[in-house]
């Protein structure tokens, strides 16, 4: 079955080579000249990503019986991002300042890229008890570091997780880490010098 993400953003307008269709700025952001497919920057996991979203895209189209009611995959896809962003920067809310900067490193340190590979069957506090090789919370001494920080990832909801990960692959794409208290978010327009 062809993929109805590719087959719904098509345009009969071709992109500025001439060798692939391209209906919106949307999918150019999602299959830019810049980056290409091969380019991402060693994101293994986009043809089963890509799937996924398929089937759960064409669960959403509607039903061919009743074309009057169908929507396009790109206002589905559309859709389901601004959603996901509105619950990323709600959950982002009630994490500011949750963890200290050392225990960012931590964090961040897990995966040293910008691309990670998460889901909800995992989460942040499984992959930080994996990198320092934690079987078992109790096995770390009441009151260290790490087991303070795995504790604070432990009461993390799915969406809280989400929240996170989205914060560490944006961190280490150049961006600045909203979740801290002293950072200036990005869409502020007030300007802190230094003194």
């Amino acid at each position: 079955m062809e993929h109805i993400i590719n087959s719904q953003l098509a345009h009969p307008k071709a992109d500025e080579q001439g060798d692939r269709p391209v209906k919106s700025e949307f999918e150019r952001m999602l299959f830019s000249a810049e980056v290409g497919r091969e380019g991402r920057g060693g994101d293994f996991m986009w043809p089963v990503r890509h799937a996924n979203l398929s089937d759960e895209v064409n669960k959403r189209v509607g039903c061919p019986e009743e074309p009057d009611r169908m929507l396009s995959g790109r206002f589905v896809v559309e859709q389901a991002a601004e959603r996901y962003f509105y619950l990323v920067a709600d959950a982002e809310r009630t994490m500011r300042g949750k963890f200290t900067e050392e225990e960012f490193v931590t964090i961040l340190n897990t995966t040293c890229g910008p691309i990670w590979e998460w889901d909800t069957y995992m989460s942040v506090a499984s992959m930080v008890a994996d990198t320092f090789g934690v079987g078992r919370l109790d096995s770390l001494k009441e009151g260290s570091e790490l087991r303070v920080l795995l504790k604070k990832l432990l009461d993390l909801s799915a969406v809280q997780n989400a929240a996170l990960v989205d914060t560490c692959e944006r961190v280490w794409r150049g961006h600045a880490n909203n979740l801290l208290d002293e950072v200036v978010p990005e869409d502020d327009e007030t300007s802190v010098e230094a003194s």
